[in-house]
């Protein structure tokens, strides 16, 4: 009997272990499902630095075109002729973006003069939802080509530094 006694004792030994390695795995998964739910993953920010270039008309694009600095290689590499231009007529760019007119994205305009150092969060360009801001009533007289660049939608202004 003595025998038996012990045995059932090993056995309740082996169970309260057993059930008390249990609980801390369903404790353990609890915990990391917890910690995972709580954590909010930020999105990815697209933000760039660069020079304002200078803006075009409705016939050239109706845009504000921008050199990056970085990051490198969102925009393109050109050259474009503005000769209405008479703070940079000639635009050689390595790495250049365009943009809608700020007063249809509700910027500030007066951040749009050539020469202007801009910080800001972007967004990719959506030809199905976004051209509307390149849209204009003008006729042009003439086909004219406007810049070579890669199109962007800027969402927020984060710093800024008027030309000196």
């Amino acid at each position: 009997m003595k025998q038996f006694g012990k045995i059932i004792e090993k056995n309740n030994k082996t169970m309260k272990t057993i059930k008390n390695i249990f609980l801390s795995i369903v404790i353990a998964l609890l915990l990391s499902a917890m910690i995972g739910c709580e954590k909010d993953e930020k999105p990815i920010r697209n933000e760039a630095k660069g020079y304002v270039l200078g803006v075009t008309g409705p016939c050239l694009g109706n845009a504000l075109y921008i050199e990056i600095e970085t990051p490198k290689k969102i925009g393109k590499k050109g050259t474009f002729n503005a000769f209405w231009s008479k703070d940079n007529p000639n635009w050689n760019y390595e790495n250049a973006i365009g943009v809608p007119l700020f007063d249809k994205v509700n910027l500030p305009v007066e951040l749009m003069k050539a020469g202007t150092f801009l910080h800001f969060e972007y967004r990719k360009y959506d030809p199905d939802n976004d051209l509307h801001y390149f849209v204009h009533k003008q006729i042009c007289t003439m086909d004219q080509i406007p810049p070579n660049v890669n199109t962007y939608i800027i969402t927020k202004i984060i710093s800024f530094r008027p030309k000196k």
